[in-house]
Order: C-alpha cells, then sequence, then structure tokens
C-alpha cells in the first residue's frame, strides 16, 4: 500500500469505531446507498467521502457475507395478513 493510502486508513481507522462502522452498517446491512449514507454524514464536514468508502471496505472484511431473507411477496404478505385477521376474530 502506498504511503498516502497507509495515511487514509489510518485516519478512517481512527474514526470507525464511533460512527464509521454504524454507517458501514447501514450500507452494508441495511442496503442504503453510499450515496444516502452520505447524505447523513456529509453535511457535518468532519469526516471525508473517502472514509466511507474505507468504513465500509473494512466493515465487509470484518463481518463477511450472510445469508439475508429477502423481501415477501406481496401474496405471502398477504397470507400473513389473513391469518393474523383469522386469529383476532376468533379471540374476540
Amino acid at each position: 500500500m502506498k504511503p498516502a493510502n497507509e495515511n487514509r486508513r489510518a485516519m478512517a481507522d481512527e474514526h470507525y469505531e464511533e460512527i464509521g462502522k454504524s454507517l458501514a452498517a447501514l450500507v452494508v446491512d441495511a442496503g442504503m446507498t453510499t450515496g444516502k449514507a452520505w447524505a447523513l454524514l456529509g453535511g457535518i464536514g468532519l469526516y471525508r467521502r473517502w472514509m466511507l468508502e474505507l468504513w465500509i471496505e473494512r466493515y465487509r472484511e470484518e463481518n463477511p457475507a450472510r445469508v439475508r431473507r429477502g423481501r415477501r411477496s406481496k401474496d405471502s404478505r398477504a397470507e400473513r395478513r389473513g391469518l393474523i385477521d383469522d386469529l383476532k376474530n376468533q379471540g374476540g
């Protein structure tokens, strides 16, 4: 790694625990885009956008990809709502 990149990495690592890890989790685990995550952070003026990229990279290294459940289909949600309504109607 080039010295300039090492300096950037060190600078980003300084802030990883306080904010970087949380934002990286939003991007990686919650599916937020990098742009939206930066929109939350950029206005503060304390961090640089390249830091976000390094935080995401580090978070992915520390948290290997897990199988994530996809969204339920509309039919599945409708079926679940119907079952819940049936249970409510039986109880009262």
